[in-house]
């Protein structure tokens, strides 16, 4: 009879920090009435993890559902909301990332909508502690800057 070695894999948690700055031509006042409200509309389907067809919206009541994508009875919770500041367009969000996404890890995400010339900006700021690979950091902000660029910028900018 052979022994198991029953030792858990022991690996220290480490953290990354992305920003990411989106610039948008458009108001202020549109680029956070796309972000909070239009999800759905911008949100790319490669990054839509539950199905094709799913929604992807922000709910933002005290409790609700935060940033979630829904395919019938099937569900994912992105992001719960942490704080909701519209007046000052900002939304603060903590979430949980599986074991096969990478985790376990925690993330805090920041969205902010800012003037700059007349013009937006979308501010991303994403810190992830946990289980976070050493290439997290360069493939995150590749992802976040992609669903930003592609989705949502072009989105707000041929509405």
């Amino acid at each position: 009879m052979s022994s198991q070695n029953n030792t858990p894999n022991i690996t220290p948690a480490n953290w990354c920090l992305i920003s990411v700055d989106i610039p948008v031509a458009a108001s202020v006042e549109r680029t956070w009435e796309a972000l909070i409200h239009e999800t759905n509309q911008w949100w790319l389907p490669d990054f839509r993890c539950v199905a094709a067809e799913s929604v992807v919206s922000i709910d933002t009541a005290p409790l609700g559902m935060g940033l979630h994508e829904v395919a019938g009875d099937e569900w994912l919770s992105w992001f719960q909301v942490q704080m909701y500041l519209p007046s000052k367009l900002q939304i603060h969000l903590v979430g949980n990332l599986a074991f096969n996404w990478g985790g376990p890890a925690t993330s805090g995400l920041s969205l902010a909508v800012v003037n700059q010339d007349d013009k937006s900006v979308l501010q991303l700021r994403e810190a992830r502690f946990g289980r976070v690979e050493g290439s997290a950091m360069s493939t995150c902000q590749k992802d976040w800057g992609t669903l930003f660029t592609k989705g949502f910028q072009h989105y707000v900018e041929s509405a």
